[in-house]
């Protein structure tokens, strides 16, 4: 596997501020904290001494992302100058780790093969009174030959009715083993209300099949992965969790048995859709979706505030899929209905746009048109220029072929490019004779960009580009920045010492959180902005107060926040976020004292600071007074015409440089493009700025 180093002690680097409190442990002990992103090209590392950062990227391992999770955390080791793994992990005092490997099961349809036990009667439609518009459970998650029904009620009030048979159930389940599944999900009518039914059948399957036994097949129960009162979503949510559990618990457990066998001593914690963090005891398979793309959005929403930006645009390209989420603020806003795989599942995450296009995206014919995505090369075989096997024209492809890209000093030079590969890959795209390489390179790359900036432009709806600052990172960031701007004519990009690496960056910044759900589905009332906080919201805190203690976690930082869900008079919801303390026994909605409505969900976060860079403002660094000297020039197609361009080495830029595009810039981790009527400059803190040149 190919590998980047890159050791973040050049003058321009910190933007970031000293790390983190009691740095020092001993005397001549240094801690550490360490942060890997599983992505589904790359393995990224941030790893952090207590006075400088280093960043590593390695070759994700689809076979055994642990390989690559294992590497990475060698290869920072050495970049901090230690004599190994076993020291750094030693002296390690976190370790956080995000990956894609449940977005990789769903668009790989590669997860369990499940059973579904729901209330008879609902076998066909799972709750839903109307056929499911898009996608549907049984295109993948679910065989209809693997869903049963079995007799029993419990009142809208939580009263059980009646109960489950035990010999219906034993007969419905041998049903569901004989179709051969490797679960097998609980999700009863009304079971948020009162989950006692739901429980009855999991008592009957443990004394039929009892977990010591080879043959015995997990069963999981529909309320402990979701409280909402809509049976359809909870069904669907707890399906989706089912189906990532086998795979991602193997994975997660066996990275957490090596470092300890390397010598860790403390917790190894998974990084959360909610951009929030938790021991892998503490995670459920849904937690981790989308787990890399809101870490980096949090790491761009802390830049945002320590930059005073109150619009900001995140863009995170890398090379399987681009994110998109605006913060606003300095806050990555959550998404209570957000989609998963296309399935509507009630989970509450970071609001992010996800799309299929990326530097490793494929590019294909489609008569006069060319398309991009939403399949990848990923790291095996990877872009056809990479010369492993791949012989599909992508993204970075034709960066190269445009003269973008310096095929001698991708990734710092550790992966050598090989145009002649990446020509004959793009020739697959040639129809006429009068369509040159570079031409159907530029269309490649014009491509991705439409679609990204059409993605934009629908999230803004009738706002302004204009009026917000786009922030790109990820290993294509650079690449695009500029150009997006243009195409959707916002005036400030920003990038970042630490933007190959972004996910990893914005994941050393999270805290522990644990959430608790409370379904109250009118129970309670926002009556003129107040809500009172009564035993639900004393059951909420005691559960997590016991999980906190049982985690050895400590309190004395421990704070916390209460979502509310509330729909009005007329079915619309919305949501609130606010903090609370233990003794508290009302809030107000942040929003209007005029708000009404039935409560329909409670969520309590429990949080729990950990070892994080402190996002300082740092001392003015030392300014240059010259204009720096390229390195050389290179053919580089800005259109239809080859223009030679001038190429800096990013490394070598000080402070205060400020350059005139047309240039390229290229450090280890990225290369950033500044076109014409574009200006590059680095300021005092380190970050790469580009603005557009008043006409």
């Amino acid at each position: 596997m190919s590998a980047l180093l890159l050791i973040l002690d050049f003058p321009r680097t910190p933007i970031v501020g000293i790390p983190y409190q009691n740095k020092i442990k001993g005397k001549g002990t240094v801690s550490y904290t360490v942060d890997i992103d599983i992505g589904g090209t790359y393995t990224d590392g941030f790893f952090s001494d207590g006075q400088r950062f280093a960043a590593v990227k390695v070759d994700t391992t689809p076979h055994d992302l642990t390989l690559g999770f294992l590497e990475c955390i060698e290869l920072g080791a050495k970049q901090l100058a230690l004599s190994g793994l076993q020291e750094l992990l030693r002296e390690t005092d976190i370790i956080r780790f995000s990956t894609t490997l449940c977005n990789n099961l769903l668009i790989q349809r590669k997860g369990l093969r499940l059973g579904l036990i729901v209330t008879a009667g609902h076998e066909r439609m799972l709750y839903s009174n109307t056929p499911r518009e898009g996608v549907n459970p049984f295109d993948f998650l679910i065989d209809p030959s693997c869903v049963v029904g079995i007799d029993e009620e419990t009142a809208a009030d939580g009263r059980v009715i009646s109960e489950p048979n035990e010999t219906e159930v034993v007969s419905k389940t041998r049903h569901l083993l004989e179709q051969g599944v490797r679960m097998i999900v609980v999700s009863l009518r009304r079971a948020s209300f009162n989950p006692a039914n739901e429980k009855r059948v999991r008592q009957t399957l443990d004394l039929e099949y009892p977990p010591h036994y080879l043959g015995y097949v997990p069963v999981l129960l529909s309320h402990q992965v979701s409280r909402r009162p809509e049976d359809a979503l909870r069904t669907t949510a707890g399906m989706l969790n089912a189906y990532l559990h086998g795979e991602l618990g193997r994975s997660l457990y066996r990275a957490e048995e090596i470092i300890r066998q390397q010598g860790f001593r403390r917790t190894l914690f998974i990084v959360h859709g909610n951009a929030g963090i938790a021991r892998v005891s503490q995670t459920r398979a849904l937690d981790t979706v989308n787990s890399g793309p809101a870490a980096a959005m949090h790491g761009a929403a802390g830049m945002a505030r320590r930059l005073s930006l109150p619009r900001v645009i995140a863009l995170d390209i890398g090379g399987t899929s681009t994110e998109i989420s605006l913060i606003r603020n300095g806050i990555v806003h959550l998404a209570t209905q957000q989609r998963i795989a296309g399935l509507d599942a009630g989970i509450t995450a970071c609001r992010i746009e996800s799309l299929g296009g990326g530097g490793g995206s494929i590019a294909r014919r489609n008569g006069e048109s060319i398309t991009v995505g939403p399949d990848s090369a990923g790291a095996l075989p990877g872009p056809a220029c990479f010369d492993l096997g791949g012989l599909e024209p992508t993204v970075t492809d034709a960066f190269l072929i445009a003269g973008f890209l310096d095929p001698d000093y991708f990734l710092g030079g550790s992966r050598l490019l090989h145009p002649e590969r990446a020509k004959q890959a793009l020739e697959t795209l040639r129809r006429t004779p009068s369509e040159s390489l570079p031409y159907l390179a530029r269309r490649v790359v014009d491509c991705l960009k439409d679609t990204l900036a059409a993605a934009i432009t629908n999230q803004l709806k009738d706002e302004n580009p204009a009026d917000w600052t786009l922030f790109t990172f990820g290993g294509a960031g650079g690449l695009y920045a500029a150009m997006l701007a243009e195409t959707l004519g916002i005036r400030q990009v920003y990038t970042f010492p630490v933007g190959s690496v972004f996910s990893a960056f914005g994941s050393s910044l999270l805290e522990v959180v644990h959430v608790y759900e409370y379904c109250l589905a009118g129970q309670a009332h926002l009556t003129n902005g107040r809500l009172a906080l009564g035993g639900w919201f004393r059951e909420l805190l005691d559960h997590a107060r016991k999980d906190i203690v049982g985690e050895a976690l400590g309190t004395d930082h421990l704070r916390f926040r209460l979502q509310i869900e509330v729909a009005d008079d007329k079915g619309i919801t919305t949501v609130f976020e606010t903090d609370v303390t233990q003794n508290q026994e009302s809030l107000d909605s942040p929003r209007t004292s005029e708000t009404n409505g039935a409560v329909i969900m409670a969520r309590l976060k429990a949080i729990i600071p950990t070892a994080t860079p402190l996002l300082e403002v740092l001392p003015s660094m030392i300014k240059t007074e010259t204009r720096p000297a390229p390195m050389g020039e290179r053919s580089v197609f800005w259109s239809n015409a080859a223009e030679n361009t001038p190429i800096y080495r990013g490394e070598s830029l000080p402070a205060g440089t400020s350059l005139q595009g047309p240039l390229i810039i290229e450090l280890a981790y990225t290369t950033i493009l500044t076109p014409h009527g574009w200006c590059y400059r680095i300021d005092a803190a380190g970050h790469e700025i580009m603005e557009r040149r008043p006409a």
